[in-house]
């Protein structure tokens, strides 16, 4: 199993001479620029009160978020196998989790922080900041919600393709069962079929020794006679 590095993503070995490992390192490459940088914007939510900055963390963010999606929708057009693709798609889906929620926190303290500009000498800019903002945060919103779409249709998908292969799976599975049964069976019959002709051997063996036993009788007795 991979080890986790310092940005929270397992690495991955590096594959070389295949097309679908070469997306494979692409793929593992956006996450780690990915969780770096929700690790960085995580910080500057803590301490940055400056609006204007949050907001591009928030877009760099957004951005990382959007490579990996096509990253992932590449993988999913090469990869042939249903397992394949559910493993890495179980790992998009754990970086858009957490990528949505560091967007949502980003946007609440962008809101709090417009909250606390009461300011009246600023109000100019508070107002383009407030209508930047605003146009931001609804691209943000629409973003996450087409990302959340996309995911949950990929998701059905690769389950429906999961499905069907555990299917074929178990069809197989029952007619290997079915085969052993058919062979425990023949053996079975077998082995009754070489018990019955060892009974009948043994049974003509000890006919064969009643016969003789008579025989031997029949001469003692024709000799007593006389």
């Amino acid at each position: 199993m991979a080890e986790e590095n310092e940005t929270g993503v397992p690495d991955l070995p590096v594959k070389t001479g295949t097309t679908s490992s070469t997306h494979e390192n692409e793929f593992y490459r956006i996450s780690k620029k990915l969780r770096i940088q929700i690790n960085h914007l995580q910080g500057q939510i803590i301490k940055e009160t400056n609006i204007s900055i949050l907001e591009k963390e928030a877009n760099i963010v957004e951005q990382c978020m959007k490579e990996l999606t096509a990253a992932q929708e590449e993988l999913e057009r090469i990869q042939g196998s249903a397992i394949e693709k559910m493993t890495f798609y179980s790992k998009f889906e754990d970086m858009s989790r957490e990528t949505n929620q560091i967007l949502a926190q980003a946007v609440q303290a962008i809101q709090q922080l417009k909250l606390n500009e009461n300011e009246e000498g600023h109000s100019v800019i508070t107002s383009t900041h407030r209508s930047r903002s605003s146009h931001r945060s609804r691209l943000s919103r629409s973003s996450l919600a087409s990302t959340s779409s996309s995911a949950r249709l990929r998701r059905l998908d690769l389950e429906e393709e999961i499905a069907t292969l555990r299917a074929k799976i178990n069809l197989v599975e029952e007619r290997e069962q079915l085969d052993k049964a058919n062979r425990v069976a023949l053996e079975e019959i077998e082995r009754r079929k070489l018990e019955i002709q060892s009974e009948e051997q043994r049974l003509i063996e000890q006919i064969e020794t009643t016969k003789e036993t008579f025989k031997l009788k029949e001469q003692l007795a024709e000799r007593e006679a006389r």
